[in-house]
């Protein structure tokens, strides 16, 4: 994020103390800011660096008081539904802390007339400028070892009834420990029968599905990741949906044609993944990791496990709850 001088008041500031459902935090500064939220670096009280996540809709809401946010007049309804929606997020995430790659929750609690996400810090960069930084390409032989275990956790996510939406370089972030994490779960679904979608494009990543409001499934992820990594490969942003659809000239080259080091099958794998039309493209993550072939071992994909006895998320889920509600 860049924090020029006309948004730095709308950040919190260094020193800024939040007191969360199970400790205390003081704000060290601002990792970035979207149009839905901001993310700071944070220490606990007992030192641990953490990542805290604000609901912050930009155009929805004012600062007062350097911490309080108060939705605008004319859009109270609308902020009250993103808020739940942000709180969604949240119990979402505290579910599935047992997945090695997907970024792990904390804390959430309700405070300034917000809400906030507390994550563990990720010391390292995103998968975008891991290319930039590697000249605009990964080679395959380092990528596709790191990103097999985050397809395995996607096939787990999906099978738990759950889609992230919004798969795409600048979320997937490579640490200094040499591992991949996916994080932003801003735009995540539970997948529910005869339940529409929220239209969400990312032009070059979504599929052509999530230009409507249907359609979507768990073909919808695949083809984020394959669009990912056809940009991490080849240093190209693939074609956007749309246009490939109706522009048969604006099919994409294949990586190899590019000079991208895949054998045949990793090739055909992520170009399957990319097919415009859902029917015809890769249905399943652990599809995708078959048809990537062995590249490196890595434990089957597990069955889902039974459901657990009422544990420590479920009590702070309570808690976060309660909380909103006062």
């Amino acid at each position: 994020m860049r924090v020029g001088d006309h948004t730095e008041n709308l950040c919190l500031c260094p020193g800024t103390g939040l007191t969360g459902t199970l400790k205390s935090y003081s704000i060290s500064r601002v990792l970035g800011q979207g149009g839905f939220g901001i993310t700071y670096e944070a220490t606990s009280q007992l030192g641990e660096r953490v990542a805290i996540k604000e609901y912050f809709p930009l155009t929805w809401v004012v600062r007062v008081t350097g911490k309080q946010v108060v939705p605008k007049t004319d859009r109270e309804a609308v902020y009250q539904k993103g808020l739940q929606s942000f709180s969604n997020e949240a119990r979402m995430l505290a579910g599935i802390d047992d997945l090695n790659t997907v970024v792990k929750v904390m804390d959430c609690f309700h405070e300034n007339g917000t809400a906030y996400l507390v994550m563990e810090f990720l010391d390292g960069m995103s998968l975008k400028a891991k290319a930039e930084a590697c000249g605009g390409r990964i080679p395959a032989e380092e990528l596709l070892p790191k990103l097999r275990p985050v397809i395995a956790d996607l096939e787990q996510l999906h099978q738990r009834g759950m889609l992230h939406r919004d798969i795409a370089p600048d979320n997937l972030i490579w640490t200094t420990e040499d591992r991949i994490k996916l994080i932003d779960f801003g735009a995540a679904r539970r997948m529910e029968e005869n339940r529409k979608l929220t239209m969400l494009a990312k032009p070059g990543f979504a599929p052509i599905e999530q230009y409507t409001s249907g359609g979507q499934g768990t073909w919808t992820d695949v083809y984020a990741l394959c669009a990912t990594m056809y940009y991490l490969l080849t240093g190209s942003m693939p074609t956007p949906a749309p246009d490939r659809l109706y522009d048969e000239s604006s099919n994409l080259p294949s990586p190899i044609s590019l000079g991208v080091g895949l054998t045949q099958e990793e090739e055909d794998a992520i170009m399957h993944g990319l097919a415009v039309q859902p029917k015809q493209r890769t249905q399943t993550m652990g599809q995708l990791l078959d048809a990537l072939g062995d590249m490196i071992d890595i434990d089957p994909i597990p069955p889902i496990p039974p459901v657990p006895k009422p544990s420590f998320w479920k009590k702070l889920a309570a808690i976060f709850h309660r909380n909103r509600n006062h």
